[in-house]
């Protein structure tokens, strides 16, 4: 693994980099997530696999929950890094706290929504 990946990671997260663009800076941030993500599975096959799942989970929960799915016992400072549900890093905002996700109650949501 590299050493610091998760250090530059949360930098790139937390502060814009002088000298680079906004688009710069989310291509740069998406790719180091990725070279993680990759480290972590260790297998190109697995790793699409997981990309493939969380697109598909990330435009379920943007087309069809259309709240966040994530409760206030979750952890999440809201006032801090909700962006809004569905503006732009709300999906990335999604993909970071994955770990929290609350499944029981944004299927609940989803079936509120049907009734």
């Amino acid at each position: 693994m590299i050493n610091g990946l998760d250090k530059l990671i949360t930098k790139f997260d937390r502060e814009i980099i002088e000298g680079l663009t906004e688009s710069e800076h989310c291509q740069i941030f998406n790719a180091l997530i990725n070279l993680k993500e990759y480290q972590e599975t260790g297998s190109i096959h697995e790793f699409k696999k997981n990309k493939e799942r969380i697109r598909i989970l990330i435009g379920y929960i943007i087309n069809e929950i259309h709240s966040c799915p994530f409760d206030d016992k979750s952890g999440i400072d809201f006032e801090k890094e909700c962006v809004g549900f569905g503006d732009a890093g709300c999906c990335k905002c999604v993909i970071r706290h994955l770990d929290k996700l609350n499944c029981q109650a944004a299927c609940q949501r989803v079936g509120e929504k049907e009734e």
